[in-house]
């Protein structure tokens, strides 16, 4: 039997969802989920085959949400709503311009986003598409810093983006209101931490939210996109280097 989560805390909107999908699939499992962490109660005790998950929720949010299946499920398909088309928009157009390799080969069939509001009937085609792939055994690499990065800026959302590495070393970027302000790790601080950052592989990320924004004084001035851009130099710099070497 076919298994799903949709977390959407809009009654709704989730009832509509889940009409729609029982219409098309009687057979269809639906676990609802009215926030990330009821999500995350349902991934750890069921198996599934796609999440559905809005971004803007009440305690554990759709974005908190997406760090835990970065980290723990990385080849679950999700498909991800928001009314903020914006930051839908802005994570596309950074997964094409700084990870094609990943656009062409994954997140364009393991990551889809629909902008609200939407018909019904696209919800249904878009959900029958990730399905579809449940039966492909391909590597999820997840989503990277630099997408986080820009969901939480086009969320415009306060909270403590944690990213560790593989020696397990932690990095920090901290936003108020999606404005990237001050970012931390090891000795680095400012825009040189959040290169750093936006530059791990393989990172095991997490979001921490009510940060006392008073405690930190601002350490960058320099705007997101072109730290990403920076990153994206950098990493492309010590590539050409090793393959020279």
């Amino acid at each position: 039997m076919t298994a799903i989560i949709i977390a959407e805390d809009d009654f709704l909107v989730r009832k509509n969802m889940v009409v729609a999908l029982t219409k098309f699939d009687p057979e269809i499992k639906i676990y609802q989920a009215t926030d990330g962490q009821e999500a995350i109660d349902h991934l750890k005790l069921h198996n599934v085959e796609l999440l559905v998950t809005d971004l803007k929720m009440p305690q554990v949010d759709g974005l908190a949400l997406l760090a835990y299946v970065n980290n723990h499920h990385k080849r679950l398909p999700c498909l991800i709503t928001s009314g903020h088309a914006g930051s839908l928009k802005e994570f596309r157009r950074i997964v094409r311009a700084l990870e094609p390799e990943i656009d062409a080969a994954i997140c364009q069939d393991h990551y889809k986003f629909m902008s609200k509001p939407f018909r019904l009937t696209d919800f249904t085609a878009t959900v029958s598409e990730l399905l579809a792939l449940n039966g492909l055994d391909r590597f999820m690499k997840g989503i990277s810093p630099a997408g986080f990065a820009q969901l939480i800026e086009g969320e415009a959302k306060t909270c403590v983006l944690k990213v560790v590495d593989g020696a397990g070393e932690a990095g920090y970027m901290f936003f108020e209101e999606g404005d990237l302000y001050h970012a931390r790790k090891n000795n680095l601080t400012g825009d040189e931490a959040a290169v750093a950052i936006l530059n791990i592989k393989e990172p095991y990320i997490t979001i921490q939210d009510n940060l006392n924004t008073a405690k930190y004084e601002r350490s960058i001035d320099t705007g997101l996109m072109a730290l990403i851009l920076e990153a994206s130099k950098r990493k492309d710099e010590s590539g050409f280097v090793s393959e020279v070497e």
